[in-house]
């Protein structure tokens, strides 16, 4: 925190100042308070004394009548005199004649005791009890005057001495501070009055001396510099242009090998030629190397903003660089620490050039073991690590290995090539791209070379446009240039953990023809069942309990990276926001459907994966629950018939499981809203709610939503909730037992 002069002087005056107030208050006021009281504690034993001896010619005579006018005058003359006893030479009480105590609750009594002697001879002795509280005021009132004196004094010299100050030091220090800010700032033109002679002239003047030699060396450094960057422009060219016309004939040369290798050649002429290819391609890489290189110096190197897949770009890379590990005996394989964005905007191309330089080099450099790409997300950015088993990195070598022209060691040209800007090239890329990039390394362990990109994620317009190229549809995360899977041949592994749910997905699919659907009741469960060979498709339920839809298709997604095969997972969701798409899409899954589930909303997304063919006509569009409950049906038996297709059997099974879910979830929303319990009182509101909207009943589905919105809501409200809740239960249970007196 800045603190100004002017603080630092006027402070020390305020301390000053409360510093002798306190001193007044604390010491000088207490010290003189005792001393009065001990003056007067003097003052009045003197004047007992004289009492006393007043006293004893009237002892002597025993005339007790003067005694007694003598001491009420005395009394009556002293107000300060709480009491005044006399006692004769046995301590028999004589005045007055009812003896007074000494008063022992007040701290401001003090007693006094003075004998009465007559010629050595004692006739008794007076007790006196005195008040000490008007002495203690009047030292106070003086005190409190002095102290108020002292303080305008204490003041009113401050004031004068900060008026000094601020005149002499602390305005010509404040322009001189404001001058060196604003020169700091580039303002030179600021001038300050150098005809003070004291030490605050002296330092503006030598201000104004340091400010001509700044300019000075200034004006040589810009033109230093713009010399060195014409240089640096002129070099970049020549790099550019020699770069270009090199690589024209270079390319002449490639072409010119790769025709002379399909002639006929003998063993030595093939040998000789395959060699002169791959020295043309060295040299090419080099090349383009340098051509990249002078591009990003002269500023002249541009980035494109599209969508593309950082998982696909990862994998594509390892394939093209598997062969050359196989070579080598090394294992070569990817992971996903986390689950990844489908799409992120960014420089494809790139990217590659960073990934092939970043695990070329991984594969180069790692002469047995094993090379790993990982790829995940780590706050707002897209992490990307190699890790590789190799040669490893010596600690002094660390900090230089991004700069150009530079390897680790020198004999590492000779041993594995290359010309030292790779991983230059490969930094200030990443840093165009607004990243970062850094490396771990062991000497004779290995190294973990990584890189972060911020994960920037296209608009509904660039998807539109990206998907529209791969021939795929507006809302989903993955191009369908795959063949549809004749619906003769779909093996559909259904992921959910509602018995009624699932009853109604099965005979969806029934209807829709599809002849193998499994049945997974957890995320959990569908990660063990997942086997590509086995299941083509996967209608994953979002919300479950032990592991979610989300964390399964992590799961799944991590295990394809490995193995290179796509299952696609469409995710069933009770929320139909636009927020909980991106996240269903952005978790690696193809595409969602909202529940409750809908016969043609359900063949509409499954028609992008599976070939219906012409046999299976498409139902009639039906309407989607509104969020009002005033003129909504208990129960839609068209809806029902749309997959019982009128069976009793089927119907009376599927009441059977609803009544049953109902009344499991009903228990529990009672005792959730008894104990206060919301995220149970939120998971078994959707629990209903999506067995209620499967089943037709759509007043009820609207009430779970309501109540599921108003988890954290008053009690009041979702206990009236509750009892329409109830009741609705209660209406379906008595139609379901009309239409099968067997379930009552």
């Amino acid at each position: 925190m800045r603190r100004g002069l002017r603080g630092a002087v006027i402070w020390p005056v305020v301390a000053t100042i409360l510093l002798m107030n306190l001193y007044i208050y604390l010491v000088w006021l207490p010290q003189n308070t005792k001393l009065a009281l001990h003056e007067n504690e003097t003052q009045l034993q003197n004047t007992l004394s004289v009492l006393s001896e007043s006293l004893v010619p009237l002892l002597l005579k025993n005339d007790l009548s003067n005694v007694y006018d003598t001491l009420d005058h005395v009394l009556s003359q002293n107000p300060s005199w709480v009491s005044l006893n006399l006692f004769d030479e046995q301590s028999r009480h004589l005045y007055p004649l009812k003896q007074q105590p000494l008063p022992s609750t007040s701290p401001y009594i003090h007693p006094l005791t003075q004998g009465v002697v007559s010629e050595g001879r004692p006739l008794g002795h007076l007790q006196l009890a005195y008040d000490t509280g008007p002495t203690i005021a009047h030292q106070q009132q003086q005190s409190l005057s002095l102290l108020l004196a002292v303080s305008g004094i204490n003041i009113l010299l401050g004031l004068v001495l900060a008026m000094l100050l601020h005149g002499k030091v602390i305005r010509p220090t404040r322009l001189l501070a404001r001058a060196a800010h604003a020169f700091a700032q580039g303002d030179d033109a600021i001038t300050l009055p150098t005809n003070r002679t004291d030490e605050l002239g002296e330092l503006a003047q030598s201000f104004d001396t340091m400010r001509e030699h700044i300019q000075s060396s200034t004006r040589a450094l810009q033109h230093a510099v713009a010399k060195a960057e014409a240089a640096t422009v002129a070099k970049s060219d020549f790099l550019a242009n020699m770069s270009h016309e090199l690589r024209t004939p270079m390319n002449g040369v490639l072409g010119m090998v790769e025709m002379l290798l399909t002639t006929p050649l003998n063993d030595e002429q093939h040998t000789y030629t395959a060699r002169v290819k791959k020295s043309a391609e060295n040299l090419l890489v080099i090349l383009n190397d340098i051509l990249d290189f002078s591009k990003i110096e002269a500023n002249a190197l541009e980035l494109e903003h599209i969508p593309f897949s950082m998982g696909e770009t990862v994998r594509d890379v390892v394939q093209m660089l598997e062969p050359l590990a196989q070579e080598k005996d090394i294992g070569l394989t990817t992971e996903a620490t986390t689950a990844c964005p489908p799409h992120i905007i960014g420089d494809p191309g790139r990217v590659r050039q960073v990934l092939v330089n970043l695990i070329g080099n991984a594969v180069k450099f790692t002469p047995a073991g094993k090379v790993t790409a990982r790829i995940g997300v780590e706050g707002t950015y897209l992490r990307v690590e190699v890790a590789d088993t190799g040669i490893g990195i010596p600690p002094d070598k660390l900090e230089s290995i991004f700069t150009k022209f530079t390897q680790a060691e020198a004999s590492m040209s000779r041993r594995f090539g290359g010309t030292g800007l790779g991983l230059a090239i490969t930094q200030r890329l990443v840093q165009m791209m607004g990243g970062d990039i850094g490396v771990t390394s062991e000497e004779g362990v290995g190294s973990v070379f990584w890189f972060r990109i911020p994960v920037r994620l296209p608009t509904a317009e660039q998807m539109e446009a990206l998907q529209k190229q791969h021939g795929q549809r507006p809302d989903a995360a993955t191009p369908s240039d795959t063949p549809r899977i004749p619906v003769a041949n779909v093996a559909l592994l259904m992921v959910e953990d509602e018995p009624v749910n699932r009853e109604v997905a099965k005979l969806f699919m029934t209807k829709l023809g599809i002849p193998l659907v499994d049945v997974a009741t957890n995320g959990q469960d569908a990660v063990n069942m997942y086997d590509p060979d086995l299941y083509n498709v996967i209608l994953m339920d979002c919300q479950m309990p032990d592991m979610d839809g989300f964390e399964a298709t992590r799961h799944i997604r991590e295990h394809e990276m490995d193995t290179g095969r796509h299952v696609p997972i469409i995710a069933a969701t009770a929320n139909a926001m636009v927020g909980d798409r991106k996240k269903c899409i952005s978790a690696g899954m193809d595409d969602y459907i909202s529940k409750p589930l809908k016969l043609d909303r359900l063949r509409s997304v499954l028609e992008q994966f599976i070939d219906f063919g012409e046999a299976a006509t498409k139902p009639a569009t039906e309407e989607t629950p509104t969020t009002e409950t005033s003129q909504e049906p208990s129960l839609d038996f068209n809806h029902l018939d749309s997959f019982t297709d009128g069976d009793p059997g089927i119907e009376r099974d599927l009441f059977a499981m609803y009544l049953q879910t109902a009344d499991d979830c009903l228990a529990e929303l009672h005792a959730s809203l008894a104990n206060d319990n919301t995220a149970a009182w939120k998971a078994e509101s959707h629990r209903l709610k999506g067995a209620s909207g499967n089943l037709g009943a759509t007043r009820l589905y609207n009430l779970c939503l309501q109540a599921e919105h108003a988890t954290d809501g008053p009690a009041a409200s979702k206990a009236a909730l509750l009892n329409d809740i109830t009741e609705s239960i209660a209406h379906i249970r008595a139609l379901a037992i009309q239409r099968h007196p067997d379930l009552g």
